[in-house]
């Protein structure tokens, strides 16, 4: 079962998850729109539409890799929720999906995921049989936007994820812009345009060959303004 709250047509939504502005993010706003459609979307009003939903279905919940951490101590609170770790190795343009034992054993009952982003639903689906591989437990998902793109084997026919007997989504993210789920629509979080490049050095060049004819250097241009706005409101 797969059902969202709001939906958006777009080719590249970005998920303002930092203390940003909507104006401190005009001209990366420009610089992608010069190439596709672009939307902004806010954590903060998303997490209104899911966060009565957590805990009702589950004695269990799993942050799923960081971004599903952060969006479950931000809708829970710190030390509520327990993280699986989770992360792509990226090698001659292709990845390995990593996946870490959780940080605590698991109790006895049905799971709840939480994430930020649900796109072909592999680290949903992969989450899923790393924690019960015998499919002993009913598994849900809370996710904060997803993938209208379902062209995925970890996705079921009416948009949910392999192995989940309900997945909520609050964002529905509708795009034409290409056929492969993992990248159409494009779906980012500022979190990590800003600052995955530091532990994977690669990051915004495959995002500029992806979709920005590979200007690379002007995409990272566009960011060193921002970092400086998050600087100036930390030190206010």
């Amino acid at each position: 079962m797969f059902e969202y709250m709001k939906t958006e047509k777009t080719d590249f939504l970005l998920l303002n998850d930092m203390v940003l502005m909507e104006t401190d993010l005009e001209d990366l706003i420009k610089f992608i729109s010069h190439y596709m459609k672009c939307t902004v979307a806010r954590t903060d009003e998303l997490i209104e539409l899911i966060q009565p939903m957590t805990m009702t279905y589950s004695r269990e919940v799993i942050g799923l890799g960081d971004g599903g951490e952060l969006l479950g101590n931000r809708m829970l609170g710190k030390g509520r929720i327990k993280k699986l770790p989770m992360y792509r190795e990226w090698k001659n343009g292709d990845y390995n999906l990593r996946c870490d034992p959780p940080t605590e054993p698991l109790a006895i009952g049905n799971v709840q995921i939480i994430d930020d982003v649900v796109a072909s639903g592999e680290s949903l689906y992969t989450a899923r049989e790393r924690l019960d591989p015998l499919h002993s437990r009913n598994f849900s998902g809370l996710i904060l936007v997803s993938s209208g793109n379902f062209n995925s084997t970890f996705r079921s026919p009416d948009g949910g994820v392999v192995g989940y007997d309900k997945l909520t989504s609050a964002l529905l993210v509708l795009g034409d812009s290409g056929s492969d789920p993992y990248w159409y629509p494009a779906i980012y979080s500022m979190r990590h345009l800003l600052f995955k490049q530091e532990r994977d050095p690669q990051y915004l060049e495959r995002v500029a060959n992806r979709y920005f004819n590979g200007n690379t250097n002007s995409l990272k241009m566009m960011f060193k303004p921002l970092r400086q706005a998050l600087v100036k409101d930390i030190d206010k």
